[in-house]
């Protein structure tokens, strides 16, 4: 009866939602369990910056200067070295994290279980390896960043307790473990109170968030302190970033330097946002078809609710709908139409959805939370949706501000999002793919 119940409550967590690294215990959402093999030698037609020399592959732009560290070509995120500018492949230590970048330079990206030389490892979204748990044949196993499940172990993780058997297999029911009987709940968790030595056992046995170094792979070491472009690290819900419940103090507001009467500028706003968007320029052409499109078909509702909203810079607000639902390929944004991960909050009536999702409180630390998220019936009401949203009072400084970076700092301030470097990686989004050709 409590393997059925086990497997009813693994069933239902799978459906809900796809969350990396996340806990089988009924109080944390359960990790998408995706079996994906990696062809690491797959081919990719080169970008013309790349440049072939003595065998190694080096970035230099069209002014004949050498590139190094993070670059983002053709929809791919590569890394070239800090300290010879040569292209890396294979495994990548960058500060404490650790990325996979395939022969070809692409690196590798999740949320997904990949398998890589017999061992598997779970990529989140922006790439990173993270210990995780993995689902398989009804039972839960939890592998660290190095490929390895745990076995024979106790392991703290949510607050709860674990314990991994001999083949890897979290415990349910009643167990014998070192000569004492112990209960494990539904979510495979330690019922009743925590023995002393099992904390201290699963303490010993090492943090359950860092086991990034290992002898026995060929791995390059970067430092991360002073790269502008690399894969985003905001906090993420379903698969992709989401922002926080909306709290928090007020900012400035910049004025319009338009000198015309404000029935003019709102006629001339309303025309522009009603006409077709039917060509981009820049990188935006270098992205995949369904990207491109994705970002066309925002940009073209943003033009037409913005104006109606006050609102008069739209490149920031199309930048965080790519950020927020990872091009539109996010669980909230694809099913949902939800593309800015806004919450239900106290005053919203309409659709809603509970998902898992991770918020970054203190810098550099993701708390994995679950929250009620509001649904939309399609694109157009997901993004008048989110000017709807802004129309609390803390968001009136973002009515006429004309500077896309003002605008993030401003709604980053008013509480929008939690992520630490949220008005940064955003506002590469726009510099990156000139979305500011969407303000004209």
């Amino acid at each position: 009866m409590i393997k059925r119940k086990c497997a009813l409550l693994i069933t239902s967590m799978m459906l809900a939602v796809a969350a990396p690294a996340a806990s089988p215990a009924l109080s944390v959402q359960a990790a998408s369990y995706v079996q994906a093999r990696e062809a690491v030698s797959s081919t990719l037609e080169k970008p013309a910056n790349f440049v072939e020399r003595n065998g190694s592959t080096y970035y230099i732009t069209s002014s004949g200067t050498m590139k190094t560290g993070w670059i983002f070509e053709k929809g791919n995120w590569y890394y070239f070295s800090k300290k010879d500018g040569r292209m890396v492949t294979g495994w990548l230590m960058y500060g404490k994290k650790k990325y996979f970048l395939r022969k070809n330079g692409t690196m590798v990206e999740g949320p997904r279980w990949v398998t890589l030389a017999g061992k598997k490892y779970y990529f989140t979204k922006d790439g990173q390896v993270r210990a995780a748990w993995e689902s398989s044949g009804g039972k839960w196993y939890y592998r660290d960043t190095e490929g390895n499940l745990y076995k024979n172990r106790w392991l703290a993780y949510g607050g709860k307790y674990y314990y991994l058997t001999g083949t890897g297999a979290a415990a349910t029911g009643t167990k014998t473990i070192q000569g004492r009987k112990f209960k494990f709940g539904s979510g495979c968790e330690l019922l009743g109170a925590v023995p002393s030595y099992v904390a201290a056992a699963a303490k010993s046995g090492g943090s359950i968030a860092s086991y990034y170094s290992s002898a026995s792979q060929k791995t390059t070491k970067e430092s991360d302190s002073s790269s502008a472009q690399k894969p985003s690290e905001t906090t993420s819900a379903s698969q992709s970033s989401q922002t926080a419940q909306p709290s928090g103090s007020t900012g400035s507001s910049s004025s319009s330097s338009e000198t015309e009467t404000a029935a003019a500028k709102t006629s001339k706003a309303e025309k522009t946002s009603a006409a077709e968007i039917t060509k981009v320029v820049g990188k935006l052409n270098d992205l995949p078809k369904s990207k491109r499109d994705f970002v066309i078909n925002i940009a073209k509702y943003v033009r037409k609710y913005a104006p109606k909203y006050g609102i008069k810079v739209y490149s920031p607000i199309i930048a965080q709908a790519i950020h927020e639902s990872g091009w539109g390929e996010s669980s909230l944004s694809a099913k949902y139409h939800n593309y800015f991960g806004l919450k239900c909050g106290t005053l919203w009536t309409g659709k809603s959805v509970n998902l898992s999702t991770k918020e970054e409180y203190s810098a550099g630390t993701l708390t994995t939370i679950r929250s009620n998220f509001r649904v939309y019936d399609n694109m157009e009401q997901g993004v008048k949706g989110y000017f709807e949203f802004i129309q609390l009072a803390r968001y009136a400084n973002l009515k006429g501000v004309t500077n896309p970076r003002q605008y993030l700092t401003n709604i980053k301030n008013d509480g929008y999002a939690t992520g630490s470097l949220y008005v940064d990686h955003t506002m590469a989004l726009v510099n990156l793919y000139n979305l500011t050709q969407f303000d004209k």
